[in-house]
Order: C-alpha cells, then structure tokens, then sequence
C-alpha cells in the first residue's frame, strides 16, 4: 500500500496540524463544561448542556479532526490535487472553530440570534471544504475505489450541514416544526453516513498498512460507503411519517456497522505482527464500543428491554461519540502524525545523520498511557448516567484526556520542527563550504 500513496501530493504539515491541535483544545473545553455544570447535563437528551458538549465533541473535535486529515490524506491516498491547500485551509479552519464556539454558546445561553451566526459560519466553511475536496476528487489523473468512498460521505456531510442550518431557522424563528424527527434524521447523517463512512473508508488504508493485516475485503471497500449513505437516505422518510422503510434501514445500518467491527476484529487476529500499539488498542475498543451498540440498541428495539429507560438514548449516544468516533480518530492520529511528520522529513534528506523514526517521533509508551486515560474517561461517563455526583469528575478526567493527547501530538510536532532546522544549518552550513 505505501507504495501506491502520492506523497508529492501531500499539502504543507501546517494545513492538517492546525485542525489535529485545535480539536484536542475543544475536547478540553468540553471536559471542563462537564466539569463545571455537573449531573443536569444528563437529565434529558435536549437538556442545552448535554446539547453544547455533544457539539463540542461533535464538531470542535471530531469534525475538526477529520477535516484535517482529509485534507492531507484524500490527496496522498487517491493522487488528487487539492488547489491552494494553505487558503482553503485559512478559510475553513478559523469558521470551524467560531462556528463551535457560537453554536455552544447558543444552545448555553439560548439566544436564536447566535444559532444563525452558527449555521452561517458552518455553511461557508463546509461548503468551502466539501467543493474543494470533490473537485481535487473529480480531476485526480487515476481513478479508484477509494473516490467514491470518500465522495459519498462528503455528500452526506453536506445534507448534515443543511439539516443543521434548517434545524437552526426553527430554533431562531421560534416556529413549530418537528423537532425531534429533523434532529433524529440530521444525528443519522452526521454519524452514520459522514463519520462512520468515512472512518470506515480511512480504515481499509490504514488498518492494513500500520497493523500489518490483510486487506478488508472488496466488497466493503466499494459498498460500505454508499452503502451507509443509502440508509441514512432511507431512514430519512421518518420524517414524512414513514415506519416500516425507516425501521428496515435501521436494521441495515446497525448490520453494516456491525460488519465493520467484526471485519477490523477479525483482520487484526489476522495480523503479521503480533505486538500490539496504542493504535491497535483504540481501534479493538472501538470495535468493541459497535458491537456494544448493536447489541443493546437490538435488545431495546427487538426484544423491549429498557424501553422506559431514557438513559438509554444517553448511553448509546456516548458509546458513539467517546467510544467508537473519538477512539477512532484517536488511534489513528497517533499513526497519521509520526507518520506524516517521518514524510516530510524523508523529503528532505539527504541527512548528514539518521533522522528519527516514527517511534522517536511519537513514542508508543506516551501514547499507551492516554488511551487509559480515555478508557477511564469512558467508563466514568459512561457510569455517570445512572450516578451524576460522578459527572464532574469524569468532565475533568475527559479534558485531561484531551490534553494528554494534544501534548502528545505537540511532542511529535516539536521533534519534527527540531529536526528540520537541524536539517536546514547542515544543508546551509554545507553550502558555505562549498560542499
């Protein structure tokens, strides 16, 4: 696979980083909110609390994570050229980053006003994104699988974005409208057909290549993304009062991302090195976070259990976001950054001594111990459900967390820099002397 990777398409390491850095900041906001207002984020899942973390989360990390890597990953993996990356990226990331800040303080404060600036902000910096990505897309000299499995969820990333900005009118107009569907069908799209297609289509490049396991199979690299575009489509009909087609393509959803888990679970049994990493870990814990999901979501719908629990809404939301979303980009952060940061550096040998290697970079161990920290953050949030008097502390093990990982990523960072300067006085010192 590394092989077939265009690096010479890789945009400048400042355009990723800047997304990677800004979304372990916003996780540390979120931790710190929980932290401060406590258990009554969890009394209803329209609590404004509950509503301003869960869009911390949602967009200020795991949005601004995976913008990121797109933008270095899409061209290094297809061969597409994005234009002007370094603009697109000035544009994009700070109307991100005031979009989230807006959009929580809006659902704090409850002031329309600021959910219209949200959505303005949201518009213009995704609309900015997903064009530029669809069009480096559209003119990649080859074409491969891997195009349409990362048009698709840029598509639906656009219907979530537009449902968000509907979503937002209503709130602003103070208008009826049909909350609870329209809010239900634009959590489909966000997590299931943008996130979970996405991240599912990263996997099969990333998964073989830093875990040394076989290929996922064909069909799931050609059909797990339209394939969760599809349902998110179909299950979209609840809101016109449709049951049956909605209920099916729920059904199909949860089987689609079941085969995901059980598919990477299988692969990594299959491995060819038998050490595991921190990345390994993150991966099998979200793996894990799925089937957790599809089983208790099938016992609810299938079977009743706990349907007068609404907690319930509450737990499989966070399995979600904590443990199969952010376990995810987590893992692979920590194998996108030393990786890339080991690129650029190859790129500018020769050296005049080894350059560090992506353990260096980014050692393991350092990694290893923050994804207890996030386990434990889980586990405590996950408990503070049914026991809020533990709200706080898992909003302050959740920010250091956050922190943890952004330090870490800050020390591979910091290695990376050192050594192109390093790099930089022994070619101009080379040049002085007439070598």
């Amino acid at each position: 696979m590394a092989s077939l990777l265009s690096f010479d398409q890789a945009p400048p390491f400042s355009v990723p980083a800047r997304f990677f850095l800004t979304a372990c900041l916003f996780g540390v906001a979120a931790g710190v909110m929980l932290a401060v207002l406590g258990g009554q984020v969890f009394a209803s899942r329209w609590a404004p609390g509950l509503l301003a973390l869960t869009h911390l989360v949602g967009t200020g990390v795991l949005l601004q994570v995976m913008v990121g890597a797109c933008f270095q990953f899409i061209p290094v993996v297809t061969g597409a050229n994005i234009a002007h990356p370094r603009v697109v990226a000035s544009i994009v990331h700070p109307l991100l980053t005031l979009a989230t800040v807006v959009l929580a303080t809006a659902f704090l404060e409850s002031v329309p006003a600021l959910f219209l600036i949200a959505a303005g902000a949201f518009i213009v910096a995704l609309s900015c994104f997903i064009a530029t990505i669809l069009l480096a897309l559209k003119r990649a000299p080859t074409r491969s699988t891997l195009h349409s499995a990362f048009a698709w969820p840029l598509f639906a990333l656009g219907v979530t974005v537009a449902l968000g900005a509907l979503l937002a009118s209503a709130i602003a107009s103070g208008s009826p409208f049909p909350y609870t569907r329209v809010t239900n069908t634009h959590l489909t799209w966000a997590l299931g057909a943008w996130c979970m297609a996405l991240l599912g289509s990263v996997a099969t490049v990333v998964v073989p290549m830093f875990q040394m396991t076989p290929a996922y199979p064909r069909w799931f690299e050609r059909g797990f993304a339209p394939a969760m575009f599809l349902v998110a489509g179909l299950w979209s009909t609840r809101i016109m009062g449709w049951s049956l087609v909605p209920a099916i393509a729920a059904l199909a959803g949860f089987a689609l991302v079941a085969a995901f888990a059980f598919l990477t679970l299988s692969l990594q049994a299959k491995r060819r090195r038998k050490l595991t990493d921190t990345t390994f870990a993150f991966f099998r814990l979200a793996a894990l976070a799925i089937l957790a999901e599809v089983l208790l979501w099938s016992a609810r719908e299938y079977f009743g259990w706990w349907q007068a629990e609404t907690r319930i809404d509450l737990l499989l939301g966070l399995w979600m976001l904590i443990g199969v979303l952010l376990s995810t980009v987590s893992g692979m952060l920590y194998k996108i950054v030393p990786f890339l940061c080991w690129v650029h550096i190859q790129r500018r040998g020769p050296f005049a001594t080894t350059p560090p290697n992506m353990k260096e970079i980014l050692p393991d161990g350092r990694a290893r111990k923050q994804f207890f920290a996030h386990l434990t953050a889980l586990g405590l949030l996950t408990i503070a459900l049914w026991l809020p008097s533990l709200a706080r502390l898992a909003g302050l093990v959740f920010a250091l967390s956050s922190a943890w990982l952004g330090w870490n990523l800050l020390g591979a960072l910091r290695i990376y820099r050192a050594t192109m300067e390093t790099i930089g006085r022994t070619r101009a010192d080379a040049e002085r002397n007439g070598l």
